[in-house]
């Protein structure tokens, strides 16, 4: 049996072909484009190629170029099978490649027989497949082909006899073709719309009879609102093909199915009659609709996310896509980006710049990129980005594209310089409680001590000179202590109510003489701009520093303006909550900040000065005291424009007490009561007891708390007033006030410290409105706030 090869990418086409040679004996192979045709031939050699031209992978023309070129396969015949809409030059094109016959689609199964019967007979003869060397000579040829001639007249002739047996052999193999399609195929009346024959596919598929097929109409397997197109189409149909017409119909169950239709008018027994055959397209068209809702929801989803989501071919060192994000974070267009993929390396900060691109090619391909880096856009603001990459890899292992995200961390990493800021407060926060405590101590016995040295000596004493050397070191000691402890808002302060006009004129000639005749002071207070409640001694500090720093922004003169005024927040902003505010608004004509120095300004130990000219605290303790009342210091600089510091202050109802007047006699107040001092420090308890007693007051002393308890317990005598240290190891200030007032009920209590880390421990004690003098205190301060205790 012989061997024929199909060679069409279409499935339709091999099945009739195949049909037609199958029942002309032949033995059929099919291929679905020339690169599986060649591998088929080689496995086994078949008798006849019969091959279409426009096909994937490899078309006919290639895969007959190779055909011929192979030993193996050159003297197989190769008929070209083509479509009707070929150009007249591609049969003279194949002709001329070797091809033996070409024959053009749609071809009757008779012609096609013919044209193949044709080229197998002269193949027999060795025409085409035989060597020149061994032809016959002419004349055994002519006589050859005489013959062949003859025979082929004589099997004409019998064609013709025979023309009524072929014709009803040719109506069974139509229908062999008919029935064998494995889609679904039916011929139907143009005018009545009724089936006239379904196949067995049509039958399996749409869940009919036959019979039933045959009982109804076109219109009986379409939704009813598809009529109206039906019948539009049917009234356009001609003799010709028409192909891939999308419809949809209904399976005998109720389901719908959408179906591709090629159909062909025909004459089906003296009717005029379409025959169509029908390929269902449900699954691939709900692939493809799945398929656009995936790519909608991938465009929603990188149009709306507010990273850059990229995508870029290595190969080819272009951008795929960039989600619009990229003008948003970049400020610049897409479309620079499409143009040079390399446009996004602009905008990197030079500092970053080689870092990241060295990155970018060495670790994108491997799936460990992952960087962050400063852009500069346009508008020359600098943000932070953080790009991550990752790589797509082929079925070969090839990487076929890049994809990352790229994000706007911005405002996290002005988080983190925040919180490494807080983490240097917290630092030399826990550094100056670490000395405080010791030399706030110290402190106390040197100032007293210096005190009562200085009394003891008298005026005239050629002494006194140096012991008051010795209390202006301590008190300068003092000073640095509270402003270690106020900047790290660890001092615990002493809040009254007080007007913040007070405050400022009354440090106005003090301030003239600092700032200098160079410096133009000008101060301008609100009317009522209201009290504050605040620790009086820290917001003078806080005014000082400010002064300070804006005359020395101004080192050949200028202008500084104190100004006061009210503010009300209806919103939190900058650090601020919501409420009434007293201001504080300290402006000079210096030079003014960069960005950079603004954005460290409150930074401890961060200074512009010149070594030895500025500590860099000064800033960061008035930021830590305003914090501390509930308040701020927001900075407004420009290079050249000068710098205006605003501190914001809660501000609060009038005190009515006010801050109670000091007595101007230089008498001490004096007592005779029962005073019990709890305190760790020997020195400072040794002074504490020494000066209380030349008071006149009677002085029990107690190293720490449980000591105190032994003497409360011990002791019949009835105790006025104890006087305890806040902080000590055995037992809290506030532990000892509790046990020793339950023990002694009507004892008064004055606590003293130099600071204390318990914030929880702070805030009772301000609640309970407790009395506290604070570490170092002098005689005056110490004999005026006990007696204040004892009267109360």
């Amino acid at each position: 049996m012989s061997r024929a090869l199909i060679v069409d990418d279409r499935a339709e086409n091999r099945d009739l072909l195949g049909v037609l040679l199958r029942g002309h004996g032949w033995e059929v192979g099919e291929a679905r484009h020339g690169a599986e045709a060649l591998t088929l031939a080689r496995q086994e050699v078949p008798d006849l190629v019969i091959s279409d031209l426009l096909m994937p992978v490899m078309d006919g023309y290639t895969l007959l170029r190779q055909w011929k070129a192979d030993p193996e396969l050159a003297g197989i015949p190769f008929i070209v099978y083509t479509a009707t809409y070929t150009d007249p030059r591609d049969e003279q094109l194949a002709r001329d490649m070797g091809a033996d016959a070409f024959i053009v689609k749609p071809a009757e199964p008779d012609a096609f027989l013919s044209s193949v019967n044709e080229v197998m007979a002269l193949v027999h003869m060795g025409s085409a497949a035989r060597p020149v060397s061994e032809m016959m000579d002419p004349s055994a040829h002519l006589e050859q082909y005489s013959a062949t001639l003859v025979r082929k007249l004589e099997k004409k002739a019998r064609e013709l006899g025979e023309a009524n047996r072929e014709l009803g052999a040719r109506e069974a193999r139509y229908r062999q073709m008919f029935e064998a399609n494995p889609n679904p195929m039916w011929v139907y009346d143009l005018e009545a719309l009724r089936f006239l024959a379904v196949n067995d596919a049509a039958v399996a598929h749409y869940g009919y009879t036959r019979d039933e097929f045959l009982a109804m109409t076109i219109a009986d397997i379409g939704p009813q609102e598809n009529l109206p197109s039906l019948m539009a189409a049917v009234g356009t149909v001609d003799s010709g093909i028409i192909r891939d017409v999308l419809w949809r119909h209904r399976k005998r169950d109720g389901t719908l199915i959408d179906v591709e239709i090629t159909s062909h008018a025909l004459d089906f027994g003296g009717l005029k009659a379409e025959m169509v055959l029908a390929h269902d397209v449900t699954a691939r068209l709900r692939a493809e609709a799945e398929l656009r809702a995936s790519e909608e929801r991938f465009r929603e989803l990188t149009e709306t996310i507010r990273e850059v989501f990229w995508v870029t071919d290595p190969v080819k060192n272009q951008v795929s896509y960039v989600s619009p994000a990229y003008e948003a974070i970049w400020g610049r267009p897409r479309e620079t980006l499409y143009a040079s993929s390399l446009s996004w390396v602009e905008a990197i900060h030079p500092d970053d710049r080689d870092r990241v691109l060295q990155e970018a090619a060495t670790r994108q391909t491997q799936g460990s990129y992952d960087e962050e880096y400063r852009i500069v856009r346009p508008d020359g603001e600098v943000r932070w980005i953080r790009d991550t990459a990752y790589p797509v890899f082929g079925r070969d292992g090839s990487v076929e594209r890049i994809v990352g995200v790229a994000r706007d961390i911005t405002g996290r990493k002005l988080a983190q310089l925040q919180f490494l800021q807080a983490q240097k407060l917290e630092a030399v926060g826990l550094l100056a409680d670490g000395v405080a405590h010791d030399f706030n101590n110290l402190l106390t016995v040197i100032l007293t001590e210096a005190e009562l040295l200085g009394e003891d000596l008298g005026e005239d004493s050629p002494f006194q000179e140096a012991v008051l050397a010795i209390r202006r070191a301590g008190e300068r000691a003092s000073g640095l202590t509270r402003q270690l402890l106020a900047f790290s808002r660890r001092q615990l302060a002493e809040p009254r109510a007080f007007p913040l006009n007070d405050v400022v004129s009354e440090m106005g000639s003090m301030l003239r003489r600092l700032v200098g005749e160079q410096v133009d002071l000008v101060t301008r207070l609100a009317p009522g701009a209201g009290s504050v409640l605040a620790d009086r001694g820290q917001v003078e500090q806080v005014v000082m520093n400010l002064a300070v720093n804006a005359r020395d922004a101004m080192p050949r003169g200028g202008r500084l303006t104190l100004e006061t005024g009210t503010v009300d927040l209806d919103e939190a902003r900058e650090g601020l909550a919501a409420g009434s505010y007293v201001t504080l608004t300290v402006s000079d004509t210096g030079a003014g900040m960069t960005d950079e120095v603004r954005a460290r300004v409150f930074e401890p130990f961060f200074t512009t000065k010149d070594p030895g000219k500025g500590t860099g605290l000064g800033l960061a303790t008035s930021r830590g005291i305003a914090q501390q009342a509930g308040g701020d210091i927001v900075v407004e600089s420009q290079p050249g424009a000068g710098t205006t510091m605003r501190v914001f202050l809660p501000r609060v109802a009038d005190d009515e007490e006010g801050e109670r007047g000091r007595d101007s006699t230089t008498d001490l107040p004096r007592g005779h009561e029962t005073v019990l001092v709890v305190e760790d420090d020997e020195n400072v308890r040794k002074v504490a007891t020494r000066l209380l007693r030349s008071l006149g007051y009677k002085v029990l002393a107690a190293a720490n708390g449980s000591e105190a308890l032994r003497v409360v317990e011990s002791s019949g005598e009835t105790l006025h007033l104890l006087l305890t240290d806040v902080v000590m190891p055995d037992m809290s200030g506030r532990e000892v006030a509790e046990r020793v007032t339950a023990a002694r009920c009507g004892i008064k209590v004055l606590y003293t410290s130099g600071y204390t880390d318990d914030t929880l421990l702070q805030t009772q004690l301000l609640e309970q409105r407790a009395r506290l003098i604070p570490k170092p205190y002098s005689v005056e301060a110490l004999a005026r706030q006990v007696r204040e205790a004892l009267d109360h």
